[in-house]
C-alpha cells in the first residue's frame, strides 16, 4: 500500500482549487506550460497577482493534485475493504453455531458458506495470488528447445514419438535442396 500525506483542510482546499482549474484544462488537451500561460493571463485579465502559475508551480499543482486523487482512491478501497469484511465476519458468526450443531444438511451448508467466507477473505486481503513460475534449465538459462520446428516435425513424421530421433527431417530437407530449419 501506498503512504498517504496528512494534510490539513486548508491545504486540501488549496490543492482542489488549484487542481481542478489544472485538471480540466488537461483534460482538454492543454500541456503544463500551455496551463500556466493560461492561468498567468487569467490572473492579469482579473487584476490578481500573477506569482504562483510559473511551470514549475503548476506541474507542482498538477502532481498533488493527481496524488490526492489517488489517496480518495485509496481510502475509498479501504472503506470497501472494511464493509465486505464486517460482511463475511457476520457470515461466520451465524454458520460456525450451524456447523457444530444441527443436522448433517446444515452443517454441510454451514462448511460450504465459511469455505466460501474464507476464499472471499483471501481474496480481499491480497493472499489468493497467483505463483510466478518460471521455467528454466539449472544454469538459469530459458527452456526451449534448440530446434524446435525440428522437435514438433519429428513428433509428427515419427508418429508421435519425439525421441525417436529427427533422421527424417534431416534427409528430406536434404533431399528437397532447403536447409535445416533452426529456432
Amino acid at each position: 500500500m501506498t503512504k498517504q500525506k496528512k494534510r490539513s483542510a486548508k491545504k486540501v482546499a488549496q490543492i482542489l482549487e488549484r487542481g481542478t482549474k489544472i485538471l480540466e484544462l488537461r483534460k482538454n488537451g492543454a500541456s503544463l506550460r500551455q496551463i500556466s500561460a493560461i492561468l498567468t493571463k487569467q490572473a492579469k485579465d482579473k487584476g490578481e497577482p500573477t506569482r504562483g502559475y510559473s511551470y514549475e508551480q503548476v506541474r507542482k499543482d498538477w502532481l498533488e493534485i493527481i496524488q490526492l486523487c489517488i489517496d480518495e482512491q485509496q481510502d475509498t478501497v479501504e472503506e470497501i475493504r472494511s464493509l465486505c469484511s464486517e460482511r463475511l465476519d457476520k457470515v461466520m458468526l451465524h454458520m460456525f453455531p450451524l456447523l457444530r450443531s444441527g443436522d448433517s444438511e446444515e452443517k454441510a451448508r454451514a462448511a460450504n458458506a465459511i469455505i466460501r467466507a474464507n476464499r472471499e477473505y483471501a481474496e480481499l486481503y491480497g493472499a489468493k495470488r497467483p505463483l510466478a513460475v518460471e521455467v528454466s534449465n539449472p544454469d538459469g538459462t530459458p527452456l526451449i528447445p534448440k530446434n524446435l520446428s525440428v522437435t514438433i516435425n519429428s513428433i509428427y513424421d515419427d508418429g508421435g514419438d519425439p525421441s525417436a530421433g529427427n533422421a527424417a527431417d534431416d534427409t528430406d530437407s536434404e533431399a528437397s535442396g532447403d536447409a535445416p530449419r533452426s529456432a
